[in-house]
């Protein structure tokens, strides 16, 4: 949620990414019309090529793009029509080049439309519905793209309150494709810490590993915050249990400098041999603010930014549950 970023802003975003080994972007702008509000008409002429240079920038630097649509408001999931539409929408990605795809089912009411009701006997069935046709499409138009779906309960505390229904979760799991790939954001929406045992869990009831959907820096949800610590409290031995890992940044492009050079680090240390004694998030921390620094030369006409100036900084701005040391 937010201003979307500009074309610039994302470029800068790349060429971090690419720098510290990440390699897939995921876009989905929840206050870009075309994503959510208007999701149903084709992009016009330029929208489409605003999509087709991110396509052709991430590219350029060895990283893939997830587009992703947001038509949870007001979707008829029994419609043909409207499954017709989105696919019509992904369509025009793929000719752009696009091979992975998202639809997105989060932060809407979690039960039927009436209409709805009459066709499914649950909302994980009629959203399974949607997400199996859009991979069979895909199947058949992109072999080697991916599918990916947020569910309605996409951490452990909603579907405790049954969001979505009752067994919401466990059912989306039976009746999803085994190919499509669930978002997952954890114990909470903003999770302090994701354990193996969690995932292990959650991999059970989905029928599949997750892809963690992390909102460990996101800051949309508080405009007086934002969080430029390291990537912490998700232990490096998840490989086996996830299908992948994204973050949600903090809304100003700048302040995910920090997010993007420890999760780097510490997808390094996932793929070492030995990954617990290969991490160390505040040692991760103080590597990037050490490579940050510079970009602070041109703040100041009297007074550099000390590396010290820097940790305090960042320690008073450092995650959603906790301070830096420094602020001790």
């Amino acid at each position: 949620y937010g201003r979307p970023w500009s074309r610039g802003e994302r470029r800068q975003l790349f060429d971090w990414m690419a720098a510290h080994g990440l390699t897939t972007y995921f876009h989905a702008p929840k206050d870009d019309p075309h994503h959510r509000a208007i999701w149903r008409e084709p992009l016009p002429a330029d929208a489409a090529a605003a999509v087709a240079e991110l396509i052709s920038d991430c590219r350029r630097r060895g990283i893939g793009l997830v587009f992703a649509l947001h038509p949870g408001l007001d979707i008829r999931y029994g419609s043909a029509d409207d499954v017709r539409r989105l696919i019509a929408r992904f369509e025009q990605v793929a000719v752009m080049g696009g091979c992975d795809f998202a639809v997105l089912f989060d932060d809407i009411p979690g039960v039927l439309a009436p209409e709805d009701a009459a066709v499914f006997g649950s909302l994980a069935e009629a959203q399974a519905s949607v997400a199996n046709q859009l991979q069979a499409w895909l199947a058949k138009r992109v072999p080697e793209g991916r599918l990916l779906l947020c569910p309605t309960a996409y951490c452990t505390r909603m579907a405790n309150a049954h969001l979505g229904g009752e067994g919401y979760l466990s059912e989306l799991g039976r009746c999803l494709d085994p190919d499509v790939d669930v978002l997952w954001t954890g114990p909470e929406i903003i999770s302090r810490e994701i354990s193996q045992e969690h995932l292990e869990s959650i991999g059970r009831l989905l029928r599949r590993p997750p892809v963690i959907w992390d909102n460990l820096f996101a800051d949309d949800y508080d405009g007086d915050r934002f969080f430029v610590g390291p990537y912490a409290g998700r232990p490096p031995e998840i490989g086996p249990l996830v299908r992948g890992l994204l973050l949600n940044p903090n809304n100003e492009l700048p302040l995910n400098f920090v997010a993007c050079h420890t999760l780097g680090q510490f997808l390094k240390a996932v793929a070492s041999a030995q990954p617990t004694a290969a991490w160390n998030p505040r040692l991760a921390y103080e590597a990037a603010l050490g490579d940050w620094l510079p970009s602070f030369a041109l703040l100041s006409d009297t007074a550099a930014v000390t590396r010290d100036d820097l940790t305090l900084l960042a320690d008073c701005f450092y995650l959603p549950h906790q301070h830096g040391d420094l602020t001790v």
